[in-house]
């Protein structure tokens, strides 16, 4: 290869060794743009619609994360379609594209799943008053677990 030490320190690389260069950074970027579309997906799939959040439905940014999602399948089509060609140079922009687009979408689905979590951590109907027989349980518990470590 070029950068071999025994080589004359020419960095001249051929049309094989810049296509396999090109071909691999294709395939990762591929890997990890699915790998982010699927976390965005298993994101969402675990996200609950419940009375609790409810009222904060119309905060998820729905129209966003389908036209991410729709962006990356196009991205993902028009790196193919380069690829089918075996023109990897030509592949790079579109999967860089699709890339980003992957990562957006994640972000926008786990940002999504988290609003809907706190709000509905914050639901009136978990603000109940202060239980104070909870309050006797608890110190209960720790009078008995220090009293363990203490005499032993």
């Amino acid at each position: 290869t070029p950068l071999r030490h025994t080589s004359t320190h020419q960095a001249n690389f051929s049309s094989i060794h810049s296509d396999t260069v090109y071909r691999n950074y294709v395939v990762q970027s591929l890997t990890e743009s699915i790998q982010a579309v699927n976390e965005g997906v298993a994101a969402m799939a675990q996200s609950q619609l419940n009375r609790d959040n409810f009222h904060a439905s119309n905060a998820v940014p729905v129209e966003k994360l389908v036209q991410m999602h729709v962006a990356v399948k196009l991205s993902w089509r028009k790196c193919l379609i380069a690829v089918h060609r075996l023109d990897y140079q030509d592949a790079i922009p579109h999967v860089h594209q699709a890339l980003r687009n992957a990562n957006h979408f994640r972000d926008l689905a786990v940002h999504s799943q988290h609003l809907l979590r706190l709000s509905g951590c914050l639901a009136p109907s978990h603000s109940r008053p202060f239980d104070w027989w909870m309050l006797v349980v608890v110190a209960a518990a720790l009078l008995s677990v220090t009293s363990y470590y203490v005499l032993t």
